[in-house]
């Protein structure tokens, strides 16, 4: 077991054997990002225990600064690799990507990347008609997400959150 943080250790590929690293996610088949459900937690992290992932690593100040300062391109990266995945999923319907989405937002802010963060949610929720995926849970289930997506937006560190982790 390694004393790295279990984020650090994604983001410099150095991830103990068996959970996912950076290149895993940006050189990943869609179906491996599809599929896979620890890599979000930890590309996307935030301070909240996730309720989808067990013992998925949860963020700290030092590792945020750590993130701020060495990452942003990475983190950029990220955010354009799964926008491609999840545009080629608009036929699908899978709710756990707009928790993902919800995830990518909030990270962004906590980073600091307002634009970004804004890009991101324009991107997903405009440029593609709303094509959001709601589960079939209800007929507004686009508007209900949405809305998360807003105050995902509003998000900043100390928060709490009740939804869409």
């Amino acid at each position: 077991m390694s004393d790295l943080n279990p984020i650090i250790a994604f983001y410099e590929n150095k991830s103990e054997k068996g959970l996912p690293n950076l290149n895993d996610i940006l050189n990943g088949s869609f179906e491996y990002l599809e599929n896979s459900h620890n890599w979000c937690q930890r590309a996307f992290p935030n301070f909240e225990e996730s309720r989808v992932v067990p013992n998925a690593p949860v963020l700290t100040d030092v590792v945020l600064e750590y993130l701020k300062k060495y990452q942003t391109e990475n983190t950029m990266k990220l955010v354009f690799r799964y926008f491609i995945h999840y545009t080629d999923l608009q036929s699908e319907s899978y709710a756990h990507n707009n928790r993902r989405v919800t995830r990518m937002i909030k990270y962004l802010k906590l980073l600091e990347l307002e634009q970004p963060a804004e890009a991101v949610y324009i991107m997903f929720s405009s440029s593609y008609g709303l094509a959001v995926f709601d589960g079939g849970a209800s007929s507004n289930g686009s508007h209900n997400t949405l809305k998360i997506w807003e105050e995902a937006l509003k998000y900043n560190k100390g928060d709490t959150w009740i939804v869409a982790n």
